[in-house]
């Protein structure tokens, strides 16, 4: 992404920063055709999205036509605009498979699942780029029987490790099967949950970092202790990989007002301070009162002083309306909350309202506590759009889709589900040409004397600028710790030119 630039202002102040995210580009497949449901799934790295369209029904030349075989589209940031570079299938496509039902990527690998494959039996698929093309590099089948268990529901992946569900298998008790790279992609583990039931349907939904996956069983009806059953309250495990290797499961979780059809689980997001569990049919508001059905519910955990999960807060919208679905998709990064309501019926300020239209809330971390900043909606929202079915979110940009959209980019030229996506940037500050890379670390920050930039073994540093919150170029160093001792007290950004691009920080004088 040559010309985003994203930076969070959140400092130690008790509120937000003012900030919004605006709608940059609209996009389609270059093919797109009725009931393609292109925007099934998304996913977001870097300077590449990759959408799914699981009912598409052509190869990747137009051709051959299977119905609801599935494909999914790979976007490239280039030239200040996301352009579709290529369209992928399955080496072995066939009919119903719904290929691009889940998908997950990261910078060099994509994983994506075919739920339907073999009769539901499933199956899922990786892609790596070498070259500038993503080609298929392994096709991911369990060892055991996973009739009709819709292997490839859900997906996730962590550097050269992919996870995924088979939310069906074994009367809909379900599992999570575990892949490594090792010069071929080996099925390692295969995971359950301690306690399955029939339906629990464990492995909808799969969050990964680091050595913990977090897997959602949202139609599971007992709590952390195996008690109190409550019709499809939902649940989230906890795995963590041992020195061993081996994926143990070390916490159940359940939510404090847990109650009849929540659908805990319905996504999850997961990062090393953050597990955020989506429960779309939750009825009541964040202090448990003013029933509105299915307006749904966020939760955010936190680690506690014995590195369990603890509920810290939930969240609701602003705007509550019966059936809006609020926590179906949910992407995090950093301080950012991503969450989609796709059947919301009403624009960013609450009017204008148009059936399951669909929108997706803005929440920051102040330190404190997650609070709403802003509600988006699509610029050309319409009817049963379901703005908000998948979101992700990568280095300040977010991508949106509308998977039952009709209109293409432009807005015009219907065809009916044929599906698309949005990009939305923030503009906090009007410095282009940077980008926030997760894995640079400065540190001590805050600090009074020197800052130093941690760069990963496959960096280079060229050159750095600090500059202040209003773009004014302070000091300039071509050395990873800087003396900034006579800078006064403040928040200012550390621009850095290296051998992968440009990369911004924000760090704390006082």
């Amino acid at each position: 992404m040559k010309s985003l630039f994203f930076i969070i202002l959140i400092g130690f102040s008790t509120t937000v920063s003012a900030q919004e995210f605006y709608q940059s580009q609209k996009t389609v497949s270059a093919d797109r055709m009725e009931d393609d449901i292109f925007g099934q799934a998304v996913s977001i790295n870097g300077e590449y999205g990759l959408i799914g369209a699981s009912l598409n029904d052509f190869d990747e030349n137009q051709e051959n036509a299977l119905a609801d075989a599935g494909s999914a589209y790979f976007f490239k940031f280039e030239n200040d605009n996301w352009e579709e570079v290529q369209k992928i299938v399955p080496s072995d496509r066939a009919e119903n498979s719904h290929f691009g039902h889940a998908i997950a990527l990261s910078s060099s690998i994509a994983a994506i699942g075919a739920r339907n494959k073999d009769d539901n039996k499933g199956g899922a698929y990786i892609f790596e780029l070498e070259n500038e093309i993503w080609q298929e590099t392994a096709i991911l089948q369990p060892t055991d029987d996973t009739s009709r268990g819709r292997f490839g529901t859900s997906i996730a992946i962590y550097n050269e490790t992919v996870a995924v569900g088979a939310s069906d298998q074994n009367e809909r008790r379900g599992a999570v099967y575990i892949y490594e790279k090792n010069g071929d992609w080996t099925e390692t583990q295969k995971l359950i949950a301690s306690d399955a039931m029939p339906v629990d349907g464990f492995g909808t939904k799969i969050a990964f970092f680091d050595d913990m996956i977090a897997i959602s069983a949202p139609s599971h009806e007992f709590d952390s202790n195996g008690q109190n059953p409550i019709q499809a309250a939902g649940a989230i495990y906890i795995f963590e990989k041992d020195n061993s290797g081996q994926w143990n499961e070390t916490q159940k979780i359940v939510t404090s007002d847990r109650a009849l059809g929540d659908l805990l689980g319905s996504d999850i997001a997961l990062n090393e301070d953050y597990l955020i569990v989506g429960a779309s049919d939750e009825d009541d508001d964040e202090n448990g009162q003013n029933e509105i059905p299915s307006a749904g519910s966020v939760y955010i955990f936190e680690k506690n002083a014995n590195s369990l999960w603890e509920e810290k807060q939930k969240v609701v919208p602003s705007e509550r309306a019966q059936v809006d679905l609020f926590g179906g998709s949910i992407s995090l990064e950093n301080s950012t909350l991503i969450v989609g309501a796709r059947q919301n019926d009403s624009n960013e300020n609450g009017e204008a309202t148009i059936p399951n239209s669909g929108s997706v809330y803005i929440f920051k971390n102040n330190g404190d506590s997650w609070e709403e900043t802003q509600k988006i909606t699509a610029n050309d929202r319409g009817e049963n759009d379901l703005f908000g079915y998948s979101t992700g979110i990568s280095e300040g940009t977010i991508l949106i889709t509308s998977r039952e959209d009709d209109k293409d980019e432009n807005g015009e030229g219907n065809i009916t589900n044929a599906g698309s996506a949005y990009f939305f940037i923030d503009d906090v500050l009007s410095i282009a040409d940077f980008r926030i890379h997760s894995d640079i670390k400065l540190y001590p920050n805050p600090t009074s004397n020197f800052l130093t930039i941690n760069l990963p073994e496959n960096i280079i540093l060229k050159k750095i600028l600090i500059v202040d919150m209003l773009g004014k170029q302070m000091l300039s160093s071509a050395k990873s710790s800087i003396d900034i001792s006579d800078l006064s007290s403040g928040n200012y950004i550390v621009q850095l030119t290296t051998n992968k691009g440009k990369v911004s920080k924000r760090f704390i004088k006082y």
